[in-house]
C-alpha cells in the first residue's frame, strides 16, 4: 500500500482507531463525531468492524471549516 509523506494510507480504509490518529482527535471525540453527523457513518464489515474510506476523511480535511481545525465540538 501507498503512503504519503506523513505515513498515512493513500487509499484504501482505516478502522476507528487510525481515523482518530489521522484526523489528530481522541478515538472517543472520532466515535461522538460519528454519532452526531460530522464524520460519515462508516462501512460496517462485521459486527465488531467498521472502516472508513480514507478518500472520504481526506475531503473532509480539505473542507474550510472541517471540524479538526475547530477547539470546540459543534451543536
Amino acid at each position: 500500500m501507498s503512503h504519503d509523506p506523513s505515513g498515512h494510507p493513500i487509499r484504501g480504509a482505516m478502522r476507528a482507531k487510525e481515523c482518530a490518529k489521522f484526523l489528530g482527535i481522541g478515538e472517543s471525540t472520532f466515535w461522538r463525531w460519528v454519532a452526531s453527523g460530522i464524520v460519515p457513518q462508516g462501512i460496517r464489515l462485521s459486527p465488531r468492524c467498521t472502516v472508513w474510506p480514507i478518500e472520504e476523511l481526506q475531503s473532509m480535511v480539505k473542507r474550510p471549516q472541517s471540524p479538526e481545525r475547530s477547539t470546540t465540538l459543534p451543536d
